[in-house]
């Protein structure tokens, strides 16, 4: 049902052809468990998930004040929250995020530094250290969102599109604790 819905969702004439009613008679399940499933689907759709990341980070970081500044969230994000959620430490060593703040920076500006231009500051190591905690903190409290609805683990991955191990989700979610803590606390 997953792969179905989640191909719905990817249409590129934006609308279903699958209603709710023939999903949950062809699963046998009830209306509303669809409507769950859809919904926990929805909120981590590629780009409305990038999107939504963006904005919630925003109200978070400062330094973010126009619109071409959420679009280089917007981009980050969708490019790089694979590797946030699967691969990346937290530290303080602004050396571990330089090459790939750098890198970052310079393909959207190919991309995009036309006609979205950015600041100099989205090179920032430490800019991208924030960026990379605060998606962290919406992905962890998505993914529990998700397990709430009591799915188990490979349904929530599956809805995700990742494979997140329980022990990287651990360390995630104590990364992103940790640093909400010393945030709050300073």
């Amino acid at each position: 049902m997953i792969d179905i819905i989640q191909k719905e969702q990817k249409s590129p004439s934006g609308y279903s052809f699958i209603s709710s009613d023939d999903l949950a008679n062809w699963a046998s399940v009830d209306k509303d468990e669809i409507s769950n499933l859809a919904d926990c689907c929805y909120k981590f759709e590629a780009y409305h998930h990038a999107f939504i990341s963006a904005y919630r980070i925003k109200e978070k970081l400062p330094c973010i004040k126009t619109d071409n500044d959420i679009k280089f969230l917007i981009y980050t994000i969708f490019r790089e929250n694979y590797l946030f959620v699967q691969y990346l430490i937290y530290n303080d060593q602004n050396d571990y995020y330089e090459n790939i703040a750098n890198r970052n920076y310079e393909k959207y500006c190919k991309s995009f530094a036309d006609i979205h231009p950015v600041s100099e500051n989205f090179r920032s190591s430490d800019l991208f250290r924030l960026i990379f905690i605060n998606y962290i903190s919406y992905f962890c409290s998505l993914f529990e969102y998700v397990l709430s609805y009591g799915y188990d683990w490979d349904v929530a991955n599956k809805i995700a599109d990742i494979n997140i191990s329980k022990k990287r989700f651990d360390y995630l979610k104590e990364i992103s604790s940790n640093f909400h803590h010393k945030m709050i606390t300073q």
